[in-house]
C-alpha cells in the first residue's frame, strides 16, 4: 500500500492564506513548525508495516525542501517519495497562474507516480478542506479507473486555465497509465472544518475526518492497520495534544452517525481489545476510554443497524464540479496568491 500525504494542513499546520502566515511559515524553523495533531503517529503506525510506502506530495515550494526533511527527521517520519512544487521555476518563467494552481500540479505528479508504480499496488491518499484535495484525488482515481473520460478531464483541464504544456501532459498520462481501481480511500482533514456532507457527491471512497484517530478507525475498518495502530493513534491525542476521552468517543459517534464505521466494526474492536488489554491499561486513562468506549457504541447502536452500501459513483461530472467551487468559494475567500497573481 502506498499512503500519499499532503503536507500543509494535513501534516503541519500552515498559513498560506495571509501575507503575514506565509511569511511565518516560510520563516520557521523545523522545530518551530507544528504537527496536525495525531499525524506523525499515524505515520508512524503506517510505516510498522514493511510492504508499506510514505510519500509526501506538497505544495510548498522547493526552497522549503531541506527545512520540511529535517521536520520529518526530527519526527522520526522516512519517506519513500518527496515532491514539492517548483514555484521560483514557475516565477521565473512568468507562470503566475502556476503559483496557486494545485489541478495542474498535483494531478500530473499522481500520474506520474501512477505510471511507474506496479498495477496491483493499492492507494490511500490523505489531503485537506483548504483548496482542491478531494477534487484532484477523486478525479485522479476516477482516470487510473477509466471512470471519467478522456474528453471530460480536458474539458476540465481548459476550464481551470491549465497552461497548454500541462494539460498535454496529463492528457498523454491519462493514454500511458494502466487501467486499474487502486484508490481505496480518501481522507480530507478538515482543517477548515467544510460539513461532511459537502463531500457526498464523491461517494464515500473520500472520509472526511476531523482527525486522525477517525482516519486510524476507517483503515482499522479496512484491515490496512491492526486495532493497536488506532490505540496508540488514540493515545497520542490524549497523551501530547490535549484530547480528552470524550473528543475521541465524540469522534467515533460522528463515524457513526455518518455510517462511514458500522456497529460490526466497532465489535470487532472491542473484541480484540479484550483479548488483548496491554496496550490499553498502559495508563490510567485507558481504562476510563475502554469504558467509555462500550458505554458509546452501546448509544448509538440504534444509528448503525443498516449497513452503508459502499459506493462510489459511475459518473461525476468534474465539470459542474469545478465550476461550483470556483464560481463560489474563491469570490468569498481569496488568498494572498489569488490577489496578486492572477
Amino acid at each position: 500500500m502506498i499512503y500519499k500525504w499532503d503536507l500543509d494542513k494535513t501534516y503541519i499546520k500552515t498559513d498560506f492564506e495571509t501575507l503575514k502566515g506565509l511569511i511565518k511559515t516560510v520563516l520557521q524553523k523545523p522545530e518551530e513548525k507544528e504537527n496536525v495533531p495525531g499525524a506523525s503517529a499515524l505515520i508512524k503506525e503506517i510505516e510498522k508495516d514493511k510492504n508499506n510506502s510514505v510519500y509526501f506530495i506538497s505544495g510548498s515550494p522547493e526552497q522549503m525542501r531541506h527545512v520540511l526533511e529535517v521536520k520529518l527527521k526530527i519526527d522520526g517520519i522516512k519517506w519513500d517519495n518527496f515532491v514539492l512544487k517548483p514555484n521560483l521555476r514557475n516565477l521565473l518563467h512568468a507562470k503566475f497562474r502556476a503559483l496557486k494552481d494545485q489541478i495542474g500540479y498535483k494531478l500530473p505528479v499522481l500520474l506520474e507516480q501512477r505510471r511507474i508504480t506496479p498495477v496491483e499496488v493499492d492507494e490511500v491518499l490523505l489531503g485537506d478542506d483548504a483548496e482542491t484535495d478531494a477534487f484532484v484525488y477523486s478525479m485522479y482515481a476516477d482516470i487510473i479507473a477509466r471512470r471519467v473520460s478522456k474528453d471530460m478531464v480536458e474539458h476540465v483541464l481548459r476550464e481551470a486555465n491549465i497552461y497548454e504544456h500541462i494539460k498535454n501532459n496529463i492528457l498523454k498520462l491519462y493514454e500511458e497509465v494502466k487501467t486499474a481501481d487502486p484508490v481505496k480511500s480518501i481522507f480530507i482533514h478538515l482543517e477548515k472544518r467544510t460539513p461532511p456532507y459537502r463531500f457526498n457527491h464523491y461517494g464515500n471512497r473520500v472520509v472526511p475526518i476531523y482527525n486522525y484517530f477517525q482516519a486510524a478507525i476507517v483503515l482499522y475498518k479496512g484491515m490496512y492497520i491492526d486495532y493497536d495502530a488506532v490505540v496508540n493513534v488514540g493515545m497520542n491525542l490524549v497523551n501530547n495534544f490535549n484530547y480528552s476521552v470524550d473528543m475521541l468517543v465524540n469522534s467515533l459517534q460522528d463515524l457513526l452517525r455518518r455510517k462511514t464505521i458500522i456497529k460490526k466494526d466497532i465489535d470487532r474492536f472491542k473484541k480484540e481489545i479484550k483479548e488483548d488489554k496491554k496496550i490499553w491499561f498502559k495508563t490510567p486513562v485507558s481504562e476510563i476510554l475502554f469504558s467509555r468506549f462500550n458505554e458509546s457504541v452501546e448509544h448509538l447502536d440504534y444509528l448503525s443497524i443498516d449497513k452503508k452500501t459502499e459506493f462510489i459513483p459511475e459518473n461525476i461530472n468534474y465539470i459542474d464540479l469545478y465550476r461550483e467551487k470556483h464560481t463560489k468559494t474563491e469570490k468569498k475567500r481569496r488568498s494572498f496568491f489569488d490577489q496578486y497573481f492572477e
